[in-house]
């Protein structure tokens, strides 16, 4: 069942709302989420790990990075 995310509020930062939607997605199919918006390295502040998820059922950490586009239309 695919998954219809809703369109984002005005105001609302699109990327947060792409992680909130990638969230839902993982929460669905069975992941827990762990942490967001990681940054596993002091000296480089721009590596970041937007969701940090884990499958109990397959022992499975899965760490996503999430992109999000703007639909352009033609």
């Amino acid at each position: 069942m695919p998954l219809r995310p809703k369109t984002p509020n005005v105001g609302v930062e699109h990327g947060a709302w792409g992680e909130d939607v990638a969230v839902e997605y993982l929460r669905v199919h069975g992941y827990e989420i762990v942490d967001r918006n990681v940054r596993p390295c002091r000296r480089d502040q721009r590596l970041e790990i937007d969701v940090i998820a884990y499958d109990r059922m397959y022992d499975v950490m899965a760490f996503v990075g999430v992109k999000q586009h703007a639909r352009r239309s033609p």
